[in-house]
Parts: C-alpha cells; structure tokens; sequence
C-alpha cells in the first residue's frame, strides 16, 4: 500500500531536516516500475519526480536514516544488487515489494547498529 505524505506534517518534516536525517525512497509509476532514491528532503524529491513523469507516482516505502551517508550507501547497494533489473532513468522493471524487501535487507544487513527507521513504524511506533 502506498505511503501517504500526508502522515508527515510540516513540523515533522522540518525536525527531520534539522535533525540531518535522510530517507531511502521506493516509489512506482502506477506498479509498473519502481525507483530506489535517496534524498535530504523526500517531498521536494517526489514533487519533482512527479512534475517530470507523466503517469501517478507512489512512494510505497521510505527508510529514514541518520543521515544522507547512509542513506546513499543503502540505495546504492540496493540498486547494484537489483541492477539487472535495469531500465533507463534510473527506473527498475522490478515489484515495488522485491525492491522494499532489498532495502530492507541492505539496510539492516549493513548498518545494524544504525538508527533505521522504516514508515510503518515510523508513524505507528512499531518495530518493522
């Protein structure tokens, strides 16, 4: 199910920023491919995506980081794994789910004693 920004109000989102926090990003192209991105600021980075994709984009999961190091190191990893999946423009020709599982995987697997956080949790206090 996709991610609603809307869970994320402004106040929210600028104590993220402050706090130097960065996000790992899958979002769809109405579930016929998927991005795995990485931003500072994941509602200018959609907001653009959205402005130069024609067709509905998603986000149908986000990873936040403790900062923007980690967070490209997780995306990067994640896109040389699924790189065989490749299409042009960065897109995967990949389920949304294959990619969220990766990042989770990397994510975790990589940083185990980092302070990930994935939405679900994020915004209902559970542990994912």
């Amino acid at each position: 199910m996709p991610v609603d920004l809307a869970v994320y109000p402004l106040r929210l989102r600028k104590a993220l920023k402050r706090g130097g926090y960065a996000c790992v990003y899958v979002a769809t192209i109405d579930g016929t491919a998927c991005r795995v991105g990485y931003a500072n600021d994941l509602f200018n980075a959609i907001a653009r995506m959205r402005r130069a994709v024609k067709a509905a984009v998603l986000v149908e999961d986000v990873c936040w980081c403790p900062d923007r190091s980690v967070a490209t190191q997780v995306a990067g990893d994640v896109r040389d794994t699924l790189s065989e999946h490749a299409l042009p423009g960065g897109w995967l020709n990949l389920v949304p789910k294959e990619a969220i599982l990766e990042v989770k995987r990397v994510a975790r697997g990589r940083f185990p004693l980092q302070s990930i956080v994935f939405h679900d949790s994020f915004v209902s206090g559970r542990k994912s």
